[in-house]
């Protein structure tokens, strides 16, 4: 079994067994009977409620190398209620690839990125570019005031290494869930790649509460989600942050921060104009996509 293909089944059943650990016997309209030593389903239960074998389903929890079909796990994301995310999180898991990773070339790297600048700098709201690694590749000036990312750090691994980053964030708790469980999916897509499973193992070591997150399973959704900054003149802002993979290249994504209120245009003009006058940054930052193998350098930024 290659490193690669040990890491997914790895992935899968730890997935598989913190996702039935949550799910009570009522909540699957059986009857609690017995002694339980765990919470959860029982792995018979999980078993008989997908209609498959008891050994067979044991077998994909200790991470065995069997395939399951997709209809195997439909019936066990039904077993389990899994939501939307967590069903398609357990299907890149159990390798019914949802996407095509395709190689870009440098003619068409270069068109993304004059389309990608014109895109985010003509944009009001603060906005920026991540690539497969969660590193910051354009970033416009409204962006760099709320958050003030330079380019090449990553925002996940800034969190949980740098308290001053952190505090920017009024609820830190919701911050820290929803950059890990986006951080998981993206690990759960990308499985293959050894740079992402060594940013995990780092910040692991690191961080005592990006560890007890990433013990929880979460993944995260690419809905819209309010979180809530704190900036040095305007105060708590309640930004409502939406990501957008791109088209052109599916490894990067767009990410736009809203501002959720009234005063929404004067907010806008605020962190435009702030950060052009303290001459951080006029327009995004030109530079070059970064090279996978120095994607590590920002977890010490």
């Amino acid at each position: 079994m290659s490193e690669t293909e040990e890491r997914r089944r790895s992935e899968l059943a730890a997935f598989l067994k913190a996702r039935r650990s949550r799910r009570q016997p009522e909540d699957a309209g059986l009857v609690r009977t017995g002694y339980r030593r765990t919470p959860g389903l029982r792995r018979e239960e999980v078993a008989v409620l997908a209609n498959i074998g008891v050994s067979w389903y044991s077998w994909l929890e200790q991470g065995r190398p069997i395939k399951a079909s997709a209809q195997v796990v439909n019936a066990i994301s039904d077993a389990l209620g899994l939501d939307q995310e967590d069903r398609a999180h357990l299907r890149v898991l159990a390798g019914l690839h949802e996407f095509d990773v395709v190689p870009v070339s440098e003619e068409r790297v270069s068109r993304i990125v004059r389309d990608v600048q014109l895109v985010i700098d003509n944009i009001g709201d603060p906005a920026y570019i991540l690539d497969k690694y969660g590193s910051v590749e354009f970033i416009n000036a409204a962006a760099r005031e709320l958050i003030y990312a330079p380019i090449g750090s990553n925002c996940m691994i800034r969190f949980f290494t740098d308290a001053d980053y952190a505090d920017r964030f009024v609820d830190q708790d919701a911050a820290a869930r929803s950059l890990v469980g986006r951080f998981r999916k993206r690990v759960g897509k990308y499985i293959d790649d050894s740079i992402l499973a060594e940013t995990v193992d780092s910040l692991l070591m690191r961080s005592d509460s990006f560890a007890s997150l990433w013990r929880e399973m979460a993944v995260g959704s690419d809905l819209p989600e309010v979180l809530v900054y704190r900036h040095d003149s305007l105060g708590q802002l309640p930004m409502r942050t939406t990501s957008f993979a791109l088209e052109a290249d599916m490894e990067r994504t767009l990410v736009v921060h809203s501002v959720d209120g009234p005063m929404s245009d004067v907010v806008r003009r605020h962190l435009q104009n702030r950060s052009c006058a303290d001459g951080r940054v006029i327009a995004s930052e030109p530079t070059q996509w970064h090279d996978p193998a120095c994607a590590l350098t920002s977890i010490d930024v």
